[in-house]
This record gives structure tokens, sequence and C-alpha cells, in this order.
């Protein structure tokens, strides 16, 4: 497969702002009462830890309201076992646009009126579904995604970390940042867990860690050898089952590494979706991987994690005091985030440094 030299996907961004800016001519008001509330928020599963802490800090401020959400597909599981929400609906990001399942879905979206709309991410599918909902009146976090572009362009020239992007969803939802324990924000049902006691891997005495190798821009991705020989040094501490997990794409990764590893090793990757990981994490007791959307479903599980950063901004940082992060950026490499470049800040992360952070999560641990 040939490698892609710029990084479109951050470019799309722009749409948003085109849609939210559209939804202002377009928007349908109703002036019949209603105590339900519709809170919009495509996003990717990078953000899902940022979306849900706030969705559910709001969901505690505003009891007296019935909450529905729209979310991306990937966050569908997720978000139904959110405690408190009552209808789940999805829309594609307007990094996913060329999904046509989820535009399906948004249409089943019912044509009944809110009292408020609260659009925290636009794309071409929320906005069509945002305009034709009914509601008393709309809010939009227009005005805080255009303050936070202006900011991480401001870091990026001080080459300072960014605030962080679960500050803005709270901001959003009018509220202020806080952590959440995993059992006041989700709900699983026991046909959930019923699920997870089937997976082998996950019933022996064995220490799990979860490993976490792909993305899909090489300026993010740590070198495949690196993770062979970090693996093998690890193996030699403990009895430890090394779990990877992953979409379709990664099973590249795992193929390649796991081939070069004289103890066997487990892949999830491509079986499970978000809500069935976020219990399998719940289940392991390490995690390690790069900046991706896993690292940020571990954070959600409360899992000991490494991760490793590659270029700049970082808008993601683990906030739980159980992690620890290796960067070489320092907040710089943007572009890094757009172009390919052939000497790379995450490239310069040695195997030595991830296997140490690990000894310390470990130690405190035990």
């Amino acid at each position: 497969m040939k490698t892609k030299k710029i990084n479109l996907s951050y470019f799309r961004i722009y749409k948003e702002i085109v849609f939210f800016l559209a939804l202002k001519f377009s928007d349908k008001k109703t002036d019949k009462k209603s105590n339900r509330t519709l809170i919009i928020s495509p996003c990717l599963v990078g953000e899902a830890r940022d979306f849900l802490l706030a969705l559910h800090d709001y969901i505690e401020r505003h009891k007296d309201e019935a909450v529905d959400v729209v979310v991306s597909p990937a966050l569908q599981p997720l978000a139904e076992r959110v405690a408190g929400i009552e209808k789940v609906f999805v829309a594609n990001s307007v990094h996913k646009e060329d999904s046509k399942n989820a535009v399906q879905e948004a249409k089943l979206l019912p044509p009944e009126h809110y009292n408020k709309k609260i659009i925290l991410r636009m794309s071409r599918d929320s906005y069509f579904l945002a305009k034709n909902v009914l509601s008393n009146e709309t809010e939009t976090g227009l005005i805080h995604f255009i303050k936070y572009v202006g900011h991480l362009f401001k870091n990026i020239v001080l080459r300072r970390t960014p605030k962080q992007w679960r500050e803005v969803n709270f901001e959003m939802l009018d509220g202020i940042p806080k952590n959440f324990k995993f059992e006041e924000i989700f709900h699983f049902r026991e046909e959930d867990y019923e699920k997870l006691r089937q997976l082998d891997i996950l019933n022996t005495p064995s220490k799990k860690i979860i490993i976490h190798t792909n993305c899909d821009w090489p300026m993010k991705k740590w070198d495949r050898d690196k993770w062979v020989e970090l693996l093998k040094k690890i193996n030699r501490l403990d009895n430890f089952s090394f779990i990877f997990i992953g979409a379709k794409e990664d099973e590249d990764d795992y193929a390649y590494i796991s081939s070069k590893l004289d103890f066997k090793t487990y892949s999830l990757i491509g079986k499970t979706d978000l809500a069935e990981l976020l219990l399998v994490m719940r289940k392991s007791d390490y995690f390690i991987g790069i900046d991706s959307g896993p690292q940020n479903i571990a954070q959600l599980a409360g899992l000991k994690s490494i991760i490793i950063f590659g270029p700049g901004p970082h808008m993601h940082m683990p906030s739980d005091g159980k992690s620890i992060a290796i960067d070489k950026s320092r907040g710089r490499g943007f572009y890094q985030t757009f172009f390919l470049k052939k000497n790379n800040f995450i490239g310069k992360i040695g195997v030595e440094e991830v296997f140490d952070a690990f000894c310390r999560i470990r130690a405190k641990q035990e």
C-alpha cells in the first residue's frame, strides 16, 4: 500500500464551521413545551472520553430533563450504556462522511420536538438531522470551536501544551471539568458481562496488558521492531498475557510483531465494539499504546497506561494520575501532524524509555 504524504483528515475541520454557520439560517423552532434535550456530537473515538465525561456531568446537573444524544456510529454501543441517556441516534462525523450506513440510521431520528438542541460537533449528516428537528432553543459550540482553533495556533507558536479538548467539552455544556468513576457513568447489562465471560483470555490468572500499535498516520506510529523488543523485555519480568486490539487495518502490525515473538500473544483486533472493549479493559491490568482512540477508552476504564505520543499539539493528554505520557515533541511538530517527515518525534522514543515507564507503573501497583 502506498504511504500517503499529506494528512488530509484534519483539514476537514473547516467543514464543521461551515455547517455551524449554515444552521444559523436553517434552524427550525417550535413553541411546543417539552422536557427533552437533544445533544449532538458525532465525534471520533479519540474524543469519546472527553465527550462522555462532559455528557455525564450534564445529565447529573439536569435530572429533570430527558436526554437523547446523536453520536458517530462507533460510539453508539458505548453511548447506549451511559446512565441517564434515553435514546441514542447516529450520524457520521465530518471525518467519516463516506460511510453510508450512518446516513441511513440518522434518518431514523423521530420527528418529535425538543426543548433544547445542544450541538457540540457538526458534520453533513448531523447538520441535516439538526435542522429538521424542532426545538424551543438551540445552542451550538461554534464560538467555543473558533476560540479553540485560535488557542491551538497560539500555543503551537509558543510551543506550549494547549488547553485540553476535555475542558472545552465541559465548557460547551456549561460544566466544570472533573473526573467520574466508571460505575457512575455507565450502566452495563448482564448480557454484556456474560459475553465477556466467553473470552477465554480473560479467564486466566496472568496479568493482562492491552496493546495498541496502529494509526492511519505514519507520524504517530511507533516502529514495529521496537514493539517486538519492548514486549520481549516485559515478558521476561513476569507471566503476562499480551492482548492486541484495534480495527481490521491493525492486523498487519499484529501479524508482523507476533511472528517475531517466541511466546504466545492474543488478538481481539476487529472482534469487539467499543462497549465490549471498555469491559475488556476493565478486566485487564495495563495499557500500552500510541496516542489514539483506544488510549482514550483506556482512560475511561481507569486502566494504568503508557501512551506513546507523536507530534503535537496534544489535546488528549491523560488526566487520571495513573498514566505516563511519553512525548519527545513537547507540543511541537505541527508540521508532522499534516506532512510526512523522515525524522519524526515519535521515532526518538526508545524502547528502554517505554520499558522503564512500564516498570514504574507496575511498581506502583505492587
